[in-house]
């Protein structure tokens, strides 16, 4: 029993290293998509002022739209899906006659994005995966473990006083 503890202790000190290197991998892809997003909409800006393109939007338009689908991208990263669906939302509501949504009204897209967050947040965890009894098991486990770690230091602490 002691043995299969610590086998279970050390997979999960050994997923919570591969976190670590995943939220670092995921800062980093961040920080391209906000780059290559801002080149991005730095060259159409260019192009759009030199008269090469003609664009039918307005550049303020569009540095909102290259903004919140940036923070889509960072909200998909965090597997925060309120931060995917309501700028998608807002995005749908400012681009609605050309995605063919004009007989959608303000509140009917805001409760489907709500609604789809709210599903998607319910179905999946944090790290993308859907929960699972296992997963619920893990946590148990860990939990059991901080618990025995911290009894194991405050009888230790007592012997100590004594």
């Amino acid at each position: 029993m002691e043995n299969q503890t610590q086998k279970r202790q050390e997979e999960i000190r050994q997923k919570k290293a591969q976190n670590v290197k995943i939220r670092n991998l995921k800062d980093n892809i961040k920080a391209y998509v906000w780059a290559g997003l801002a080149l991005a909409l730095a060259i159409f800006i260019i192009l759009d002022q030199t008269g090469t393109i003609d664009a039918d939007v307005s550049v303020g338009k569009l540095i909102i739209t290259v903004l919140l689908l940036a923070f889509v991208v960072s909200a998909f990263m965090e597997r925060w899906f309120f931060g995917i669906f309501i700028p998608l939302a807002i995005i749908a509501l400012m681009y609605k006659e050309q995605l063919g949504f004009k007989s959608f009204g303000f509140w009917a897209i805001i409760a489907v994005a709500i609604c789809l967050s709210i599903a998607f947040s319910l179905i999946f965890d944090t790290t993308g995966n859907i929960i699972s009894a296992k997963k619920a098991e893990d946590a148990a486990v860990e939990e059991a473990i901080e618990d025995k770690e911290e009894a194991a230091k405050a009888e230790e602490e007592s012997k100590t006083r004594d």
